[in-house]
């Protein structure tokens, strides 16, 4: 019998907007940005282009939807307050 995995869930709506300051992990470093655009995949998964330090930084997820990066929603939460 194989080993179950858990299917991934993702947005079709956008949680955050343009220039939202927000916290996102890529390439398993932590990062602090601006939301510059939002975009939409072919299966109207809802990701972010994110830029930080003259980098851009495109097709984010949110929490973990996506392999190579995502935006943090419980960081980026502490440091809106």
């Amino acid at each position: 019998m194989g080993k179950r995995t858990k299917k991934k869930t993702f947005r079709v709506t956008h949680k955050y907007k343009l220039n939202t300051v927000v916290v996102f992990i890529f390439a398993g470093s932590r990062r602090i940005g601006e939301i510059i655009e939002l975009t939409r995949e072919e299966n109207k998964h809802a990701t972010y282009t994110v830029t930080s330090r003259g980098t851009i930084y495109p097709c984010l997820g949110l929490d973990y939807s996506k392999d190579h990066g995502s935006i943090l929603t419980k960081e980026t939460e502490s440091i809106k307050a």
